[in-house]
């Protein structure tokens, strides 16, 4: 080789090597570069992990204050409930005691129906018992009479409501 070739050569190779040079020093701003950028979403993952956490508590805070407000319901419903419970039982009582009054009258008023038939009724078998008597002296009247004494029909002589019909 010439020197003039190797001057040439070696001219290239320093070339070559501001070119490497200087794309190393791209390389390394890049590299600057992507650690910023890599720092940046750390501290975002960072930020949003201490959202997270922030919203985890306020929910559990949240579920907290509407289990007390429930509990706090229902002891209040409990108690509405127990009145209303009460309240029904005073007017049921009422109307338990109304309705033995009314049963009571009707009773009353039934029993004075019946008492008020079995006297009607009374009065008619004493009717029954004359019309009975008056026909005992007729029939003895008709034996003495006529010297035939009657006898009693026995059920297979009496006509029957079927027979009539």
């Amino acid at each position: 080789m010439t020197r003039g070739e190797t001057i040439a050569v070696v001219g290239v190779g320093v070339a070559l090597l501001g070119v490497v040079i200087a794309g190393w020093a791209d390389t390394r701003a890049g590299f600057a570069t992507m650690r910023t950028d890599m720092g940046d979403i750390r501290g975002e993952i960072r930020s949003v992990r201490g959202e997270i956490g922030g919203l985890r508590r306020d929910v559990k805070q949240d579920i907290g204050d509407l289990r007390a407000e429930v509990k706090q319901d229902i002891g209040e419903l409990r108690v509405e409930l127990k009145q209303d419970i009460g309240d029904l039982r005073v007017e049921l009582k009422q109307d338990i005691g109304e309705l033995r009054a009314e049963l009571k009258q009707d009773i009353g008023e039934l029993r004075d129906e019946l008492k008020q038939d079995i006297g009607e009724l009374r009065v008619d078998v004493r009717g029954l018992d004359e019309g009975l008597g008056e026909l005992n002296v007729r029939l003895v009247a008709v034996e003495v009479h006529t010297g035939v004494v009657a006898r009693r029909s026995t059920r297979d002589e009496l006509p029957m409501e079927d027979d009539a019909q």
